[in-house]
């Protein structure tokens, strides 16, 4: 959901809205702003599951809450935080399972193998 982002909100556990993203992945969007193409979302990853390779055109940064986060920058445990530049490919897998705090800017495009 894209809120007006010129007023403010908050949301409570029980208000965020669990959608698929691909096998065992989940993502909880927090903030959009089609405007400045700026999103912020939660992302809950299964035991095991990955993302599909990706680029953000224009960058992505994450925070791991819990569990442990995989890609071409390492291994990232609780308290890691991670940015991928503009351009950056990467495909983060999550060996134990992870919650993460992710924000991107540009649209995200998925490779096809």
């Amino acid at each position: 959901m894209e809120r007006d982002p010129n007023q403010g909100y908050a949301l409570t556990p029980d208000e965020l809205d669990w959608q698929p993203m691909s096998p065992g992945v989940e993502v909880a969007r927090l903030h959009r702003n089609s405007l400045r193409d700026f999103g912020m979302m939660l992302l809950r990853m299964a035991p095991g599951a990955g993302a599909p390779r990706h680029v953000h055109p224009e960058g992505e940064q994450y925070y791991v809450i819990s569990g442990t986060i995989v890609d071409e920058t390492g291994r990232h445990g609780p308290g890691s935080f991670v940015h991928h530049p503009p351009g950056s490919i990467h495909e983060p897998s999550s060996p134990e399972g992870a919650l993460v705090l992710v924000t991107w800017f540009g649209r995200l495009r998925v490779y096809e193998d």
